[in-house]
């Protein structure tokens, strides 16, 4: 192992088809989408109606298998959130902020203005799709964002000839900046969806180079969590690669992040295989089987190493960088993955302030994830290439999150 690899930020491949628009694809009401119907449809009194809404009466019958398996329609109907008024900060590629997924009420983007770390001033275009994807998980509408009132504000770290040896220096550069301006922009979360591609059980024995970039990293991640700020972070791609040892990539790895592991939603993926992913192969997918690819790495009573969640990441559908109206329908990876933790988060931040008018800690929002989740197992079994850890995981709920967090601060409904 050379010191040079563990700098170098892999790039998942890219999605084998593209759609140019979701027309003819039905369209589930999600509460943005009943807002702006509403609007359209009143007027000036359309913020009254809005108000007297029956969301109850609401059903979200075509949401994406992914989304459902976390109750995610549930959750926005039994605590009417959507994100609104959370700002989260996606240090990516960049994100397309005229993409339809991410108008506001008013048509305008809700993807607000960012910063580049890769030389090219506030230019956060993206010229590789990843980070936009990321976002649109997040926060598109149409039904494919988990927060489709949420904002943006995308950091950009690396592009598409950018030395992505150097995009883990950038990384810490831009989480200092979130520390420094975050909350003057009103950032209180932040997906990190890169990472290297090599396997790590703890933070000792880093080469040189890295364990300085470790260390700062660590030292920024605690700063944001003093603010109320959590970093939810990928686990890596490359379980097959490293013979199914247990671990996770850097920097999934660190302590103090909510590190997610990807999930399959159905029997759909059978027979996928994942080239990009070293060969790992799918032989036989069904809901909340561990995706083959996923680094992973058991809690381990109170050693601060683990893979925190796992959630659907094995495919997923959202926004494409090429076309302001392009979506990839199937998206594979646990930076496909993390996002969909970062949006629940950003329904529970919501929840959090119109109760009680401040961001819950950090502690009590890991709490509420893990109170709120399915236990799912890794099982051994020929429905896959890679040996399994036969150990259980918490998997993403929506809906169990929120009335974790209510249970717990007896915020009600």
């Amino acid at each position: 192992m050379t010191s040079s690899e563990d700098l170098i930020v892999t790039l998942p491949p890219v999605p084998e088809e593209i759609l140019t628009s979701l027309s003819g694809e039905p369209k589930a009401w999600s509460l943005q989408n009943i807002g702006k119907t509403l609007r359209k449809m009143l007027g000036p009194s359309a913020r009254t109606a809005e108000r007297d809404f029956d969301f109850e009466s609401v059903r979200f019958p075509n949401l994406s298998d992914p989304l459902n398996q976390i109750h995610l329609g549930e959750a926005w109907q039994q605590f009417s959130v959507s994100g609104s008024g959370i700002t989260v900060a996606v240090i990516d590629s960049g994100c397309r902020g005229d993409h339809e997924g991410f108008e506001d009420e008013n048509e305008d983007s809700r993807v607000v203005s960012g910063i580049s770390f890769t030389g090219t001033g506030n230019n956060t275009s993206d010229d590789v799709g990843h980070g936009t994807s990321v976002a649109g998980v997040i926060a598109s509408a149409n039904d494919i964002g988990v927060a489709p009132g949420a904002k943006i504000l995308p950091l950009k770290v690396f592009g598409a000839t950018s030395d992505r040896k150097k995009t883990l220096e950038r990384v810490v550069k831009a989480l200092e900046w979130i520390v420094e301006n975050g909350k003057s922009k009103g950032i209180s979360i932040v997906n990190l969806s890169v990472g290297n591609r090599l396997n790590y059980e703890n933070t000792s024995g880093f080469p040189a180079d890295l364990a300085i970039i470790a260390r700062a990293m660590e030292t920024v991640i605690q700063d944001l969590r003093d603010i109320q700020i959590p970093v939810i972070v990928a686990s890596g791609n490359f379980f097959k690669r490293h013979k199914s040892e247990v671990g996770m990539s850097f920097p999934g790895i660190l302590p103090n992040v909510i590190s997610v592991g990807a999930v399959h939603s159905s029997k759909d993926e059978s027979g996928e295989s994942y080239p990009g992913y070293d060969g790992a192969q799918i032989i036989e997918a069904d809901k909340d089987i561990i995706a083959p690819f996923t680094q992973r790495l058991p809690k381990n009573n109170n050693v601060p190493f683990f893979t925190t969640l796992v959630a659907p990441g094995a495919p997923v559908k959202s926004s494409w960088h090429t076309g302001s109206t392009h979506y990839a329908p199937k998206i594979r990876g646990t930076s496909i993955a993390a996002p969909m933790v970062t949006g629940v988060i950003a329904l529970m931040q919501e929840r959090n302030i119109k109760k009680f008018g401040v961001l819950p800690s950090c502690a009590e929002i890991e709490s509420w994830l893990e109170l709120g989740a399915t236990s799912v197992h890794d099982m051994q079994g020929a429905h896959d290439n890679v040996d399994n850890t036969d150990k259980d995981f918490p998997r993403l709920d929506a809906l169990g999150a929120l009335q974790a967090m209510d249970d717990r601060t007896g915020a009600g409904t």
